[in-house]
């Protein structure tokens, strides 16, 4: 990395050179390579500080930067070939090759980035990833991918149109704060399934950015070996810069937190996988066993605690996850409270009718919910106001009946009674006769027609 702190302006740049036997020079070609990037954006940063029209210019020199990149690559390729001319089998390996230059022999991919005041330029030929953190904590790839590149293909400087195809991006600082910027070879990118996967992994290593000695490079250097041994195995490297001021004490408790949810999450994920992996055999051995046969299912009880430790496992971290409290990454830890059965109680259990069945995240919701209801009926003081509730209620409800309801509902009643009896009154008296003279009903003994 190349700096100048006083005029404000950063250049970092990682080369990967490629594996191919015939790329026999390949580890010079990616030293050129990083030389070449640092030297131009170096160049170009200070013909550009105080320019004032330093943004306009930025923007429309992406191309002219390319083009110098790749010039000085080629320059430095060239001197070297003078001094140390091909062998016959370097030769032999390029005729078997379809249109491939003596550059060829230096192949190499380039990621570069240059920070001048609010403004970053990043250049970006072959794999491997460029990461960007706003001031938020916001982790994204500015560089679109490039469609050449897949699996272990990928374009190169030595292309023949290594500056038409290479890509580039501008980030307008002004707009976005830049917290930090990662530059990473392709053996951090395949050692991650992701840029989920590879944002996280930054953001368990940002903490050391922010340090220095040699424990921090030696804490640095074992994590990068680290991820390669368990990930593609390939080179990995990484350059990175970070804006100190803009890692606040907030900002990384966030990035903590986000990092330990992450952690658990794929932890969850990965158990739910073997899980399921494990439920056919698990069944079998469980039939095999409560038929009576162990001597055929004699790993049952070794299976069967390991399948429980792991649904055990996979309801404390659910439920971490949902309560928000710390969860150990130990797959014996009771820190949510949830007993991790031993392999004697396994083995009670399959001996009994009723397996065992870890309780899930809704379960153990539940079960909080409750504690903190029962909680609150043996708080005496609000028991004692439950109480008083209760029974204000119960006079006020028998006040409204007694006084209220009750004596509307019986003139409801007396009403209905009054107006039954005249309409059975009614009902005796006929419509008059013709001559006028009223007519009774004939039914009637005491009233004859007349």
């Amino acid at each position: 990395m190349l700096a100048d702190t006083d005029a404000g302006w950063y250049a970092l740049a990682v080369a990967d050179g490629h594996g191919d036997t015939i790329c026999s020079r390949s580890a010079l070609g990616a030293r050129f390579a990083v030389d070449a990037a640092l030297d131009s954006l170096a160049a170009f940063a200070r013909d550009m500080t105080g320019h004032p029209l330093m943004r306009n210019v930025t923007m429309d020199s992406a191309v002219d930067l390319k083009q110098r990149i790749v010039a000085v690559w080629h320059a430095s390729c060239k001197k070297d070939l003078d001094a140390n001319p091909m062998s016959e089998p370097e030769r032999e390996g390029l005729q078997g090759r379809r249109n491939a230059s003596s550059f060829y022999l230096y192949g190499t991919t380039l990621i570069c980035a240059l920070v001048i005041d609010d403004l970053c330029l990043l250049f970006q030929q072959g794999d491997g990833s460029c990461a960007f953190m706003d001031g938020k904590g916001n982790w994204t790839i500015p560089i679109d991918d490039d469609e050449r590149c897949v699996g272990n293909i990928t374009t190169s400087l030595s292309d023949a149109d290594a500056s038409e195809s290479m890509r580039h991006a501008v980030i307008d600082g002004s707009n976005a704060h830049i917290a930090a910027l990662m530059l990473a070879s392709d053996g951090i990118e395949k050692s991650v399934s992701g840029n989920e996967a590879l944002f996280d992994w930054l953001d368990g290593i940002l903490p050391l950015w922010g340090k220095s000695g040699d424990a921090t490079e030696l804490q640095l250097e074992n994590c990068l070996t680290s991820l390669s041994e368990q990930g593609s195995g390939d080179d990995a490297s990484l350059a990175a810069l970070v804006c100190p001021e803009a890692l606040t004490d907030n900002l990384l408790s966030m990035i903590a937190a986000r990092h330990h949810v992450f952690g658990l999450t794929s932890e969850a994920e990965q158990i739910r996988l073997r899980l399921i992996s494990m439920q056919r055999k698990h069944d079998h051995l469980s039939r095999l066993w409560k038929d009576g046969r162990k001597d055929d299912a004699r790993e049952y009880p070794d299976y069967h605690a390991t399948y429980v430790q792991l649904q055990t496992r996979l309801a404390e971290i659910e439920r971490g996850l949902l309560l928000g409290f710390e969860v150990d990454k130990e797959i014996e830890t009771t820190h949510s409270g949830v007993e991790v059965p031993t392999k004697d109680d396994c083995i009670r259990v399959a001996d009994s009718a009723m397996p065992y069945q870890a309780p899930s995240a809704h379960g153990l919701q539940m079960q909080a919910s409750s504690s903190v209801s029962l909680s609150f009926y043996r708080t005496p003081l609000l028991a004692l106001a439950f109480v008083l509730a209760l029974i204000v209620g119960g006079v006020m409800g028998f006040i409204i009946w007694r006084f209220v309801w009750r004596p509307n509902t019986m003139i409801a009643h007396q009403v209905i009674d009054s107006s039954s009896d005249e309409l059975q009154e009614e009902s005796l008296i006929q419509p008059d006769s013709i001559d006028g003279s009223p007519q009774f009903d004939s039914t009637d003994d005491s009233h004859p027609v007349a």
